[in-house]
Protein backbone atom coordinates (compact mmCIF):
# COMPACT_ATOMS: atom_id res chain seq x y z
CA UNK A 1 0.00 0.00 0.00
CA UNK A 2 1.46 3.51 -0.54
CA UNK A 3 1.49 5.50 2.02
CA UNK A 4 0.65 8.94 0.58
CA UNK A 5 -2.44 6.78 -0.28
CA UNK A 6 -2.93 5.78 3.41
CA UNK A 7 -1.99 9.07 3.93
CA UNK A 8 -4.57 10.78 2.02
CA UNK A 9 -7.04 9.17 3.86
CA UNK A 10 -5.93 9.71 7.13
CA UNK A 11 -6.06 13.57 5.87
CA UNK A 12 -9.44 13.39 5.49
CA UNK A 13 -9.76 11.61 8.72
CA UNK A 14 -8.04 14.52 10.39
CA UNK A 15 -10.16 17.13 8.82
CA UNK A 16 -13.51 15.72 9.47
CA UNK A 17 -13.97 12.28 10.36
CA UNK A 18 -16.82 9.26 11.88
CA UNK A 19 -18.85 5.75 12.90
CA UNK A 20 -21.36 3.50 10.56
CA UNK A 21 -24.82 2.14 9.61
CA UNK A 22 -26.44 -1.18 10.46
CA UNK A 23 -26.10 -4.72 10.72
CA UNK A 24 -29.06 -6.30 9.34
CA UNK A 25 -30.11 -8.93 11.75
CA UNK A 26 -29.08 -6.63 15.17
CA UNK A 27 -30.75 -3.13 14.66
CA UNK A 28 -28.34 -0.69 13.48
CA UNK A 29 -24.95 0.25 13.96
CA UNK A 30 -23.07 2.84 15.79
CA UNK A 31 -25.21 6.06 15.39
CA UNK A 32 -27.58 4.26 12.78
CA UNK A 33 -28.90 5.38 10.13
CA UNK A 34 -32.37 4.27 9.93
CA UNK A 35 -32.94 3.15 13.90
CA UNK A 36 -35.30 0.03 15.05
CA UNK A 37 -36.27 1.38 18.14
CA UNK A 38 -35.75 4.33 20.28
CA UNK A 39 -35.10 2.60 23.73
CA UNK A 40 -31.82 3.52 24.80
CA UNK A 41 -30.78 6.30 25.39
CA UNK A 42 -27.35 8.30 27.23
CA UNK A 43 -29.10 8.99 30.93
CA UNK A 44 -31.18 7.26 33.31
CA UNK A 45 -33.13 4.13 32.74
CA UNK A 46 -32.12 4.14 29.34
CA UNK A 47 -28.31 4.94 30.16
CA UNK A 48 -25.27 2.49 28.89
CA UNK A 49 -25.48 0.54 32.17
CA UNK A 50 -29.16 -0.68 31.07
CA UNK A 51 -28.11 -1.32 27.37
CA UNK A 52 -27.75 -5.36 27.57
CA UNK A 53 -31.14 -5.19 29.32
CA UNK A 54 -32.39 -3.10 26.52
CA UNK A 55 -30.98 -5.21 23.68
CA UNK A 56 -31.28 -8.55 24.30
CA UNK A 57 -29.93 -9.73 21.02
CA UNK A 58 -26.70 -7.21 21.52
CA UNK A 59 -23.39 -8.11 22.70
CA UNK A 60 -23.29 -4.92 24.58
CA UNK A 61 -22.62 -7.15 27.86
CA UNK A 62 -19.34 -8.54 25.59
CA UNK A 63 -16.06 -8.99 26.62
CA UNK A 64 -14.41 -6.76 23.83
CA UNK A 65 -16.31 -3.67 24.28
CA UNK A 66 -15.38 0.07 23.37
CA UNK A 67 -14.36 2.94 23.99
CA UNK A 68 -11.35 2.08 26.13
CA UNK A 69 -8.91 4.19 27.86
CA UNK A 70 -6.12 3.80 25.79
CA UNK A 71 -2.06 3.94 28.31
CA UNK A 72 0.20 4.38 25.41
CA UNK A 73 3.13 2.80 28.09
CA UNK A 74 0.75 -0.61 27.94
CA UNK A 75 0.55 -0.47 24.44
CA UNK A 76 2.57 -2.98 22.30
CA UNK A 77 4.37 -2.58 18.52
CA UNK A 78 1.61 -3.53 16.27
CA UNK A 79 1.04 -4.18 12.24
CA UNK A 80 -2.76 -4.68 12.28
CA UNK A 81 -3.38 -1.70 9.16
CA UNK A 82 -0.87 -3.97 6.98
CA UNK A 83 -4.19 -5.83 6.30
CA UNK A 84 -5.29 -2.90 4.38
CA UNK A 85 -4.35 -3.48 0.84
CA UNK A 86 -6.12 -0.18 -0.79
CA UNK A 87 -8.08 2.84 0.22
CA UNK A 88 -9.93 4.96 -2.59
CA UNK A 89 -11.64 8.06 -1.75
CA UNK A 90 -12.98 10.73 -3.78
CA UNK A 91 -10.55 13.71 -4.61
CA UNK A 92 -14.32 15.69 -4.13
CA UNK A 93 -16.10 13.94 -1.75
CA UNK A 94 -19.62 14.52 -1.63
CA UNK A 95 -21.93 14.34 1.54
CA UNK A 96 -25.74 13.31 0.65
CA UNK A 97 -27.35 14.02 3.19
CA UNK A 98 -27.51 15.09 7.06
CA UNK A 99 -29.14 14.01 10.18
CA UNK A 100 -30.09 14.50 13.73
CA UNK A 101 -31.36 11.05 14.77
CA UNK A 102 -31.71 12.19 18.50
CA UNK A 103 -28.44 10.89 19.36
CA UNK A 104 -25.68 12.50 17.47
CA UNK A 105 -25.69 14.57 13.89
CA UNK A 106 -24.21 12.19 11.15
CA UNK A 107 -23.09 13.06 7.70
CA UNK A 108 -23.72 10.85 4.92
CA UNK A 109 -21.96 9.46 2.19
CA UNK A 110 -22.75 7.32 -1.06
CA UNK A 111 -20.40 4.51 0.20
CA UNK A 112 -19.72 3.23 -3.18
CA UNK A 113 -17.43 6.23 -4.11
CA UNK A 114 -15.29 5.60 -0.63
CA UNK A 115 -13.95 2.17 0.07
CA UNK A 116 -10.87 0.88 2.04
CA UNK A 117 -9.48 -2.51 0.74
CA UNK A 118 -9.00 -4.91 3.98
CA UNK A 119 -7.85 -8.38 3.44
CA UNK A 120 -9.62 -8.86 0.40
CA UNK A 121 -12.74 -7.37 1.56
CA UNK A 122 -13.80 -3.86 0.61
CA UNK A 123 -15.39 -2.16 3.57
CA UNK A 124 -17.39 1.35 2.35
CA UNK A 125 -17.56 4.21 4.14
CA UNK A 126 -21.18 5.18 4.73
CA UNK A 127 -21.22 8.05 7.12
CA UNK A 128 -19.20 10.34 10.08
CA UNK A 129 -20.65 11.21 13.51
CA UNK A 130 -19.64 13.35 16.75
CA UNK A 131 -19.46 12.18 20.18
CA UNK A 132 -18.81 15.12 23.05
CA UNK A 133 -16.96 14.69 24.56
CA UNK A 134 -14.59 12.08 23.72
CA UNK A 135 -15.41 8.60 24.31
CA UNK A 136 -12.04 7.09 23.81
CA UNK A 137 -9.62 8.62 26.24
CA UNK A 138 -5.81 9.09 26.16
CA UNK A 139 -3.62 8.22 29.08
CA UNK A 140 -7.20 9.09 31.07
CA UNK A 141 -7.26 12.32 29.48
CA UNK A 142 -10.97 13.22 27.68
CA UNK A 143 -11.14 15.21 24.86
CA UNK A 144 -14.27 17.67 24.17
CA UNK A 145 -14.90 16.19 20.65
CA UNK A 146 -14.79 12.64 18.87
CA UNK A 147 -15.67 11.86 15.44
CA UNK A 148 -16.16 8.45 13.19
CA UNK A 149 -15.86 7.48 10.36
CA UNK A 150 -17.33 4.54 10.38
CA UNK A 151 -16.58 1.40 6.87
CA UNK A 152 -18.79 -1.21 7.18
CA UNK A 153 -18.00 -4.79 5.16
CA UNK A 154 -21.34 -6.30 3.60
CA UNK A 155 -19.40 -9.40 3.47
CA UNK A 156 -18.71 -10.24 6.64
CA UNK A 157 -20.97 -7.57 8.22
CA UNK A 158 -17.60 -6.19 10.37
CA UNK A 159 -16.73 -2.81 10.41
CA UNK A 160 -13.22 -0.01 10.71
CA UNK A 161 -14.16 2.59 12.20
CA UNK A 162 -11.53 5.50 12.54
CA UNK A 163 -11.63 7.60 15.14
CA UNK A 164 -10.14 11.55 15.79
CA UNK A 165 -10.01 13.26 19.15
CA UNK A 166 -10.79 16.89 18.94
CA UNK A 167 -9.08 19.66 21.10
CA UNK A 168 -10.45 23.47 21.49
CA UNK A 169 -7.41 24.98 19.31
CA UNK A 170 -7.57 27.30 15.81
CA UNK A 171 -10.74 27.16 13.41
CA UNK A 172 -10.59 24.08 10.88
CA UNK A 173 -12.24 24.92 7.06
CA UNK A 174 -14.16 21.74 7.12
CA UNK A 175 -16.08 22.18 10.26
CA UNK A 176 -16.67 25.60 8.79
CA UNK A 177 -18.03 23.78 5.80
CA UNK A 178 -20.03 21.33 7.59
CA UNK A 179 -21.48 24.02 9.94
CA UNK A 180 -23.60 25.69 7.15
CA UNK A 181 -25.78 22.95 7.42
CA UNK A 182 -26.70 23.77 10.94
CA UNK A 183 -28.79 23.69 13.28
CA UNK A 184 -30.53 20.72 11.87
CA UNK A 185 -33.72 19.65 14.38
CA UNK A 186 -33.79 16.04 16.17
CA UNK A 187 -35.33 13.70 13.98
CA UNK A 188 -34.60 15.54 10.58
CA UNK A 189 -32.73 14.56 7.76
CA UNK A 190 -31.73 17.37 5.44
CA UNK A 191 -30.10 16.78 1.68
CA UNK A 192 -26.78 18.44 0.68
CA UNK A 193 -25.37 16.75 -2.17
CA UNK A 194 -22.57 18.85 -2.38
CA UNK A 195 -19.12 18.06 -2.87
CA UNK A 196 -15.48 19.02 -0.88
CA UNK A 197 -12.17 19.00 -1.27
CA UNK A 198 -11.03 18.32 2.51
CA UNK A 199 -7.23 17.13 1.43
CA UNK A 200 -6.99 21.01 0.26
CA UNK A 201 -7.81 22.18 3.89
CA UNK A 202 -5.39 20.37 5.61
CA UNK A 203 -2.21 19.86 2.44
CA UNK A 204 0.34 20.06 4.61
CA UNK A 205 -0.39 16.72 6.47
CA UNK A 206 1.04 15.69 3.21
CA UNK A 207 4.42 16.83 4.33
CA UNK A 208 4.54 14.74 7.14
CA UNK A 209 6.88 11.87 7.70
CA UNK A 210 4.91 9.67 10.12
CA UNK A 211 1.43 9.09 11.50
CA UNK A 212 0.68 7.58 15.29
CA UNK A 213 -2.17 5.33 15.42
CA UNK A 214 -3.32 2.90 18.29
CA UNK A 215 -5.37 -0.14 16.81
CA UNK A 216 -7.16 -2.88 18.70
CA UNK A 217 -10.73 -4.91 18.13
CA UNK A 218 -13.63 -4.03 19.51
CA UNK A 219 -17.74 -2.85 19.50
CA UNK A 220 -19.42 -0.39 18.17
CA UNK A 221 -20.40 2.41 21.45
CA UNK A 222 -23.49 2.33 21.10
CA UNK A 223 -26.28 -0.81 20.63
CA UNK A 224 -26.28 -3.18 19.48
CA UNK A 225 -22.27 -2.98 20.30
CA UNK A 226 -21.79 -5.46 17.78
CA UNK A 227 -18.36 -6.74 18.48
CA UNK A 228 -16.25 -6.99 14.90
CA UNK A 229 -14.91 -3.88 14.70
CA UNK A 230 -11.16 -2.82 13.94
CA UNK A 231 -10.34 0.33 15.81
CA UNK A 232 -7.80 2.81 14.50
CA UNK A 233 -7.37 5.38 16.84
CA UNK A 234 -5.31 8.77 15.79
CA UNK A 235 -2.99 9.12 18.70
CA UNK A 236 -2.58 12.96 18.20
CA UNK A 237 -5.48 15.19 17.94
CA UNK A 238 -6.70 17.69 15.73
CA UNK A 239 -8.20 21.07 16.45
CA UNK A 240 -11.30 23.39 16.04
CA UNK A 241 -12.35 26.60 17.99
CA UNK A 242 -14.52 26.81 21.02
CA UNK A 243 -17.33 28.08 18.59
CA UNK A 244 -16.99 24.99 16.41
CA UNK A 245 -17.24 22.55 19.05
CA UNK A 246 -20.21 24.53 20.84
CA UNK A 247 -22.29 24.52 17.53
CA UNK A 248 -22.11 20.53 17.55
CA UNK A 249 -22.48 20.18 21.01
CA UNK A 250 -25.77 22.41 21.23
CA UNK A 251 -27.56 20.54 18.98
CA UNK A 252 -26.47 16.99 20.54
CA UNK A 253 -27.43 15.04 23.68
CA UNK A 254 -25.68 16.60 26.17
CA UNK A 255 -22.78 13.94 26.82
CA UNK A 256 -23.44 11.35 24.04
CA UNK A 257 -20.65 9.24 25.12
CA UNK A 258 -20.12 5.75 26.64
CA UNK A 259 -17.72 5.46 29.65
CA UNK A 260 -14.66 3.43 28.65
CA UNK A 261 -14.95 -0.43 28.87
CA UNK A 262 -12.39 -2.97 30.46
CA UNK A 263 -9.69 -4.50 27.94
CA UNK A 264 -9.67 -7.91 29.38
CA UNK A 265 -7.68 -10.04 27.03
CA UNK A 266 -7.01 -7.54 23.99
CA UNK A 267 -3.56 -6.26 22.98
CA UNK A 268 -3.66 -2.56 21.86
CA UNK A 269 -1.60 -1.82 19.42
CA UNK A 270 1.11 1.27 18.60
CA UNK A 271 1.81 1.60 14.76
CA UNK A 272 3.86 4.34 13.57
CA UNK A 273 3.34 4.33 9.51
CA UNK A 274 6.19 6.00 7.93
CA UNK A 275 6.42 7.22 4.33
Amino acid sequence: MKFRIFLFALTVLLSITACDNSKKDKSTDQNEETPSHTKWDYTGESGPEHWADLESNSDCSGQHQSPINIINIQTIPGEMTEGISDIQYEDMTTIESITNNGHTIQYNFNGDLNVIGYKNKQYKMKQFHFHSPSEHTINGVRYPLEIHMVHHSEETSSYIVFAVLVQQGEADPTFTFLGNYLPINKGETKDINKSFDFGSTTSEIFETDSVDLYTYHGSLTTPPCTEDVIWIVMKDASSASVEQIELLQRLMPKNNYRETQPINDRKIYHEIITD
